[in-house]
């Protein structure tokens, strides 16, 4: 099956739920950093990523961490992704455009020992950042507020970070799902707002919608679905 995506984000997402390399469309600004996105351990079928299974969270207050607790629900795998796709101008069965999307900012601080080890942290009063402790020496913080990102790696990190040092990174929040064979489209809303809550509800909003071709599923403002249940401390 050939499947074409507008983003690397959502190729990451296809390739590690479906293991299929999906190709690029031409109009892509490709990235030249490697893609990293937090996905349900369950869902993943492709064994090509580095991953993190996240077994903690916690809270930041002021420039303290705290509060580590065990992740319960649904288990986090914080995947790092440096496979490559190709810009290819074939007619795939599946492609995958996105209407809309956000903006989030990414910065890596590698070679500072600490004992946060696959946990994840946020700010309980703004729940606008995550930091991911991906392995003992290496951290990396999101956040779509770019004063926010500035003050907390200053905090944590005790690093002062210019603008042109971040990561930015288009996730899509809103999807178009177009099937060849029989002329289908859905349309897809992504209502988590946090990185951590976009890039786990696309892998579970692309596993249903993608291969059926019938019936489109979208997330619910249900306070028991199970996304707001995994991430309430986060969203």
């Amino acid at each position: 099956m050939n499947i074409e995506v507008d983003n690397e984000i959502l190729a990451s997402v296809i390739d590690a739920r479906f293991g299929i390399k999906p190709q690029l469309s031409s109009n892509i600004e490709k990235a030249n950093f490697k893609q990293t996105i937090f996905f349900p351990e369950d869902k993943l079928k492709s064994n090509t990523f580095n991953s993190v299974p996240l077994d903690t969270y916690g809270i930041i207050n002021k420039s303290k961490l705290f509060t580590r607790e065990p992740i319960t629900g649904e288990q986090i795998s914080y995947l790092i992704n440096d496979n490559g796709y190709t810009v290819k101008d074939n007619n795939p069965d599946i492609k995958i455009q996105t209407t809309d999307y956000k903006i989030f900012y990414r910065f890596e601080i590698n070679e500072t020992q600490h004992k946060y080890c696959s946990s994840i942290f946020t700010n309980l009063k703004f729940k606008k950042i995550n930091i991911v402790f991906p392995n003992s020496s290496t951290i990396h913080f999101f956040s779509e507020n770019i004063s926010l990102l500035k003050k907390y790696i200053k905090k944590i990190a005790n690093k002062k970070i210019q603008e042109s040092d971040l990561i930015k990174i288009k996730v899509p929040t809103s999807l178009s799902i177009y099937y060849s064979k029989n002329n289908n489209t859905k349309e897809i809303t992504i209502k988590n707002k946090s990185y951590l809550g976009i890039s786990f509800e696309i892998a579970n909003l692309l596993s249903l919608n993608t291969i059926d071709t019938k019936n489109t599923y979208n997330s619910s403002n249900n306070n028991n679905y199970y996304i707001n249940i995994l991430f309430f401390l986060f969203l």
